[in-house]
């Protein structure tokens, strides 16, 4: 065999190795290309879905945060209470904020039963409310007792079994402690300032266990004390007795005329016109002149 027909003979099997390659991956494609191209594709949806769902996360934060900054321009303590708790109940899946409204609209209604007006009183330069309905009433003041202790218990019962939070589960302990001694429960003020106690040294915040053991030696005092009684509150003094009238007896007059034979009244001696003033003797008729 000459070498022009070896050459002739390897380009020839060359050629058909190729095919037989070429319809191999021919077939490979045409039987899983439309399961790869599927996978291809539902990856890609869901890196781009998954950047979707991260920027309207982010945009949802910035919603939140901006929100209960606007609420609480001018303090959460001059903020309306209404507000701070829907701006918690519509962002609950972002907690920094949740947390933080929810202990600021607890606070300002403490502060609306201390002071004994509602929320947003305006007062005069005397400093009266311009208007009686500003005025806490005592079903009032229970009603945001109630309202307070129940967002505080929310954030207790969010931030309590998580780790990192001790510093809004304080506060949230604080809080409650505070409507107890508002109720005069000190007995359960002292259980919430002991459970900051305790809370306090376990996370290492040695300020906090200082101010809960001086509130604790506070509430001591504060029982040993008797209760001041109001002057409602005070027994009425008994009434005087009611004297009763007496009669007091009517003189009528005479209907009969005086009897004659009764003697006359006898009138004075008249004094002496010649008397002299000074004279204490007055002159007689024997007296020579």
């Amino acid at each position: 065999m000459s070498i022009d027909q070896r050459h002739t003979q390897i380009r020839e099997k060359a050629g058909l190795e190729e095919s037989r390659l070429n319809q191999e991956f021919i077939g490979f494609l045409q039987k899983w290309s439309t399961p790869l191209m599927a996978v291809i594709a539902i990856a890609a949806l869901g890196y781009v879905g998954l950047g979707k769902l991260k920027e309207q996360r982010v945009a949802k934060i910035d919603a939140a945060y901006r929100e209960f900054q606007e609420v609480s321009l001018g303090g959460t303590l001059n903020a309306s209470p209404d507000s701070l708790l829907n701006v918690a109940s519509a962002y609950e899946d972002v907690p920094g904020v949740s947390i933080l409204a929810r202990l600021g609209a607890a606070d300002a209604l403490m502060q609306a039963v201390r002071t004994g007006l509602r929320p947003g009183a305006v007062l005069t330069p005397e400093g009266v409310p311009e208007s009686t309905d500003d005025l806490l009433s005592e079903a009032d003041r229970a009603a945001y007792l109630d309202r307070a202790a129940a967002a505080y218990g929310q954030v207790l019962s969010r931030t309590e079994p998580v780790a990192g939070q001790e510093v809004h589960t304080i506060a949230s302990l604080y809080g409650l402690a505070t409507v107890d001694v508002a109720r005069g429960d000190f007995p359960s003020a002292k259980v919430h300032l002991e459970r900051v106690k305790t809370l306090a040294t376990s996370a290492d915040f040695p300020l906090h266990v200082q101010i809960a053991t001086e509130r604790l030696a506070a509430l001591d005092n504060a029982e040993s004390v008797p209760a001041l009684i109001s002057q409602s509150e005070l027994p009425k003094p008994p009434e005087p007795p009611v004297p009763e009238p007496v009669a007091v007896p009517t003189l009528e007059a005479p209907t009969e005329a005086p009897d004659a034979s009764l003697p006359e009244a006898v009138a004075p001696p008249a004094s002496n016109e010649s008397a002299v003033e000074g004279d204490p003797k007055p002159a007689s008729a024997d007296d020579p002149k």
